[in-house]
């Protein structure tokens, strides 16, 4: 022991197994070449490897090539981690400053802001992550999601791009159809006009005598004219007619009549 170092402790030695490693405290155990081990019980077994705090277990080795969570980039580091703790006897660490650089540790505060800006998953009323539903945005708050693709598959979000698209021909075709259905309705009216003018044309009603006559139709806006003969047999039993007529639609129709006395 020395001024600024004291330990107190019954239990076995430490021991530094390693190359160049360094074990401090009871049955501290650095088996990895270069490895720490510090506090009671604490086991640094990877190389390079660092075990802080009693019971603390340092065993996974360096990535050497292997590719990082998340930014999938490949790390050739050889060291090995550095444990505060073990399974089951995990450590915060706290105090931590806010990393600046790719390799800095990051804290608490630095993810509660990524997260205020990220996407977040609903959550079920028991508290665990509802992976069907994500809202965006704060309650009364929406959200604008921008540079979307169109979408292809039946599940997939649409952009205001694909809806004005939407918007457009649906435009056309209401359009279109009002435009048919108006002419529809032109065409019914004059067809009723072109009814109106051939009912309003006089028959012959003398015996053995013909008559030529005419008549006229309107009907909500659209005009028609009829022209007819009709002759009535010389015995007044029989009666023959024929009518044609012509509407604003540029239709044109005609129709024969024949009738019997008794």
């Amino acid at each position: 022991e020395t001024k600024y170092f004291k330990a107190n402790s019954e239990a076995a030695a430490a021991r530094a197994e390693g190359a160049e490693s360094v074990a401090m405290g009871p049955e501290s155990v650095a088996a990895g070449d270069n490895s720490v081990a510090v506090g009671n019980g604490a086991r640094a077994e990877s190389d390079g490897g660092v075990a802080l705090g009693a019971g603390s277990q340092a065993t996974r080795e360096g990535m050497n090539g292997a590719e990082e969570a998340f930014s999938n980039e490949s790390v050739a580091s050889t060291q090995g981690a550095v444990s505060v703790g073990s399974q089951g006897g995990e450590r915060q660490i706290t105090h931590v400053a806010g990393g600046t650089e790719a390799t800095d540790a990051v804290n608490v505060r630095q993810l509660k802001s990524v997260q205020a800006g990220s996407v977040n998953y609903d959550r079920h009323s028991d508290g665990s992550v509802d992976y069907s539903s994500v809202t965006l945005g704060q309650k009364g708050t929406p959200t604008q999601i921008h540079n979307v693709a169109p979408g292809i598959a039946p599940t997939d979000a649409a952009n205001v791009g694909q809806l004005q698209e939407l918007n457009q021909q649906f435009s056309q075709q209401f359009g279109s159809l009002n435009n048919r259905i108006d002419d529809v309705e032109d065409q019914a009216n004059a067809g009723t006009a072109s009814a109106l003018a051939a009912a309003s044309v006089p028959q012959a009603y003398l015996p053995g005598k013909s008559m030529v006559a005419a008549g006229a139709g309107t009907y909500n806006g659209e005009s028609a004219m009829a022209v007819g003969v009709s002759r009535l047999s010389d015995n007044g039993r029989w009666a023959v007619k024929l009518n044609a007529t012509g509407d604003t639609q540029s239709n044109f129709g005609a129709g024969v009549g024949v009738g019997f006395h008794w």
